[in-house]
């Protein structure tokens, strides 16, 4: 059956990575058969294959249906409020089911509301709804497969006018008790520690600060503050040693801690992450209840079945592999006993444990985020048991005292915030000693040999030597690929209605704005476009150049100067300035010094790249667009056959002028801009000016981001939408890939 299993995981994972659906209806043909062949051992393997296809493809298909039910206008609702709001003092986001369309999912935002919509409660509401979209780029977190691995089929906001209006009460759901004692936790723990207090207890992370998940990242112990397997199976375990301390029968133990546990995963909103550690313990529970002796390896191999089997589309979340790489590597690494009687041991087995993990981790971490936290190990042997067996023990107690004594409860919840202060005050310690290492995206071959290293380092002492896995181990923190000589990459990120160009040659690394911010407190800067830097191997910026200030250029300038190292910053009155780069010539400059205003007062960026010239125009208009043609370009007979521009203002229509155009005559422009954005960017006037002279235009609400690879006389062109085909994908896209 193992062989079987294996076919049934692989296919569900490749498939719902497909750019297109499966023949559903050619897949049902065969599933009689199929189900036939189960009873046959050499039948199996296919058996199983088809089984997954049918059942893969089936739900995909049912979530691109109710994408297409779910409209993206401005409509009127009725439904109820479906998830526990996240509330923050400019805006409240939840997800809200309509009644008129059965199954469909909107995430909508309500900017300064008058109420706080609770969940269960029937509202009436009208939205400005949009396609589960998102900015993407090359290599960073996937906002669109998100929500569509959590089956969010709309997205929008909700408007003031008509008002929205309440219809019935809260109705008794899980969402409805979690908000009551998310409410009363607010009301008893100190401010400073409710938010973490509420991540562990209810799942709730939506009160922790950027500042607090840098802190987890930069430490590895992300896991600790949201609900997990750690969680889930130290209060089974905790609940097992009480009950066989009473003498009390091991199934019923099981049994018992099974329920306990599944309690606790449905107040903590029973997401992905809750449900996968629940049913791996379940299974682990039931195997020991029953007196089953399942080898770990085939406990494991059943709870990922049972787990695909719930959700066909949980393999989309960078959890479920963190998750399963964790306990795969303690099954596979945890080969001798466990045992282990006095203190010294205990420790040194929960050494072990955290070694395991840290070695099983390396490649899958490198693979999905191209970061290890290698002060994880250290940090984890004290961190995971005192959030296991101090914090949480004393969390729960003071959430079952709740709704007996008030005054109790508020003790136990002071002395668990005292607690958590403390695990704070190590964290952050430990985050500023900067242990993370960025390294390289793998591919396929360091894939491979990373794993083969990490089991190597795994095996039992004496077997085979372990030394070779370090060095394979270490080939992963290689350095990163340098640009060849004569090369230059240009990237157009997409950070929506805004604008954020990299430039980099061999030795230099030249950021053209920010991008904005946003009303949450972060910024494209934080999500976009530091990312990117790093995933570059780059952790100085020589020269930042800000076009003009307004936020959707100069939203996150504040963010980088404090995140990275700047070597000069240009703005608008600091915008002359000449340098080169290899055989690269940058000049930053305006279109007339203190004579024009606003927009047509931006810096622009003239790039001179042997028979390549690039210009970025930042957000001039059609006043500042003449006056360019008449006294900067005329004397200059290179600015006629420009290789790439950037759009005027994003392709206003007070922009892209035919006079510009005309004497710039590039081969590229690119547009950047926020998918259906309120200003219309950009105008059809404008793309029917580009498409009749010719000119191959992009849109990064289209396309993605955008990247061009220049040598001194020829050009590659990918865009990230297109390198990316995926099912969840935005179809109105076209293939953008060109070569010059």
């Amino acid at each position: 059956m193992v062989p079987a299993f294996l076919a049934f995981v692989l296919v569900n994972c490749v498939l719902v990575r497909l750019p297109v659906v499966p023949d559903l209806d050619l897949l049902l043909v065969g599933l009689p058969v199929s189900l036939a062949g189960l009873r046959f051992r050499r039948c199996r393997v296919l058996a199983a294959t088809l089984v997954s296809a049918v059942m893969t493809a089936a739900v995909i298909d049912v979530e691109m249906q109710r994408r297409l039910a779910a409209g993206h206008e401005i409509e009127r609702l009725r439904g109820t409020v479906c998830s526990l709001p996240r509330e923050k003092p400019e805006a409240i986001s939840f997800v809200f089911c309509p009644e008129e369309r059965e199954g469909v999912r909107y995430q909508l935002t309500w900017y300064q509301p008058v109420s706080s919509p609770k969940p269960g409660e029937r509202w009436q509401l009208s939205a400005k709804l949009f396609a589960p979209t998102g900015s993407v780029n090359f290599d960073l977190f996937d906002y669109e497969q998100w929500l569509f691995a959590r089956r969010i089929h709309g997205r929008g906001y909700v408007r003031s006018v008509p008002e929205p209006l309440r219809l019935s009460e809260t109705l008794s759901t899980v969402h409805a008790w979690r908000y009551v004692l998310r409410q009363r936790l607010l009301g008893l723990a100190p401010p400073h520690e409710a938010a973490t207090l509420l991540a562990l207890s209810l799942g709730d992370t939506s009160q922790l600060a950027m500042e607090e998940w840098d802190v987890l990242r930069l430490t590895g112990t992300t896991h600790l503050l949201v609900v997990s397997g750690l969680h889930v199976g130290l209060l089974s375990g905790l609940l097992i040693v009480v009950l066989r301390s009473f003498g009390m029968p091991l199934i019923w133990v099981s049994l018992t801690a099974l329920g306990f546990s599944g309690g606790y995963a449905i107040l903590a909103g029973f997401g992905l992450p809750v449900q996968r550690a629940w049913i791996m313990t379940g299974v682990v529970l039931l195997g020991l209840g029953l007196a089953r002796q399942l080898r770990s390896g085939f406990q494991l191999l059943l709870a990922l079945i049972a787990v695909i089997i719930i959700d066909p589309l949980a393999s989309l979340g960078q959890g479920f592999w963190l998750s399963f790489g964790a306990v795969s590597a303690l099954v596979y690494g945890l080969h001798r006993g466990v045992m282990a009687q006095t203190l010294g041991q205990r420790f040194m087995l929960a050494a072990r444990v955290q070694w395991t993990v840290f070695i099983g981790l390396i490649v899958p971490l490198a693979w999905l985020v191209q970061q290890v936290p290698v002060g994880s190990l250290l940090i984890n042997v004290l961190a995971v048991p005192w959030v296991g067996l101090v914090v949480v023990p004393v969390l729960f107690l003071g959430l079952l005292a709740l709704p007996i004594d008030q005054v109790v409860a508020t003790q136990l919840l002071n002395v668990s915030a005292w607690q958590v202060a403390m695990l704070w005050d190590f964290l952050h310690w430990c985050a500023a000693q900067q242990l993370i290492v960025a390294v390289p995206r793998l591919d396929a071959g360091y894939f491979m040999l990373g794993l083969f290293g990490s089991m190597l380092l795994l095996m039992p002492r004496g077997l085979v030597p372990r030394w070779p896995g370090l060095l394979l181990v270490i080939l992963l923190f290689r350095p990163y690929p340098a640009l060849p000589p004569g090369m230059l990459r240009l990237t157009f990120l997409d950070v929506g209605q805004g604008l954020s160009v990299l430039v980099e040659t061999g030795e230099q690394l030249v950021v053209y704005d920010t991008g904005p911010s946003y009303i949450s407190g972060s910024s494209a800067a934080a999500r976009t476009v530091l990312p990117t830097i790093k995933q570059h191997g780059r952790s100085h910026v020589d020269h930042l150049i800000i076009s003009h200030g307004d936020d959707d250029h100069a939203g996150g300038k504040d963010f980088l100067v404090d995140h990275l190292s700047i070597g000069r910053l240009h703005q608008q009155s600091d915008c002359r300035a000449t340098w080169e780069s290899g055989d690269t010539v940058f000049r930053v400059f305006r279109v007339s010094q203190g004579s024009l205003q606003g927009n047509n007062s931006s810096c622009l960026l003239d790039i001179v790249h042997g028979e390549q010239r690039i210009l970025l125009t930042g957000d001039i208009e059609e006043e500042g667009e003449y006056v360019l043609v008449q006294q900067g370009m005329n004397s200059d007979k290179a600015w006629q056959g420009m290789t790439v521009i950037s759009a005027p203002h994003h392709g206003s229509d007070s922009s892209s002028t035919p006079a510009i155009l005309n004497r710039l005559q590039p081969e590229y422009v690119v547009v950047s801009a926020g998918y259906q954005n309120r200003f219309g960017h950009p105008h059809d006037n404008v793309m029917n000016r580009y498409q009749n002279r010719q000119i191959k235009s992009f849109n990064t609400a289209v396309d993605g981001a955008v990247k061009f690879h220049l040598d001194r006389r020829h050009v590659q062109v990918m865009t990230a939408r297109a390198d990316q085909p995926f099912i969840w994908r935005r179809r109105e896209h076209h293939d953008t890939r060109g070569n010059r």
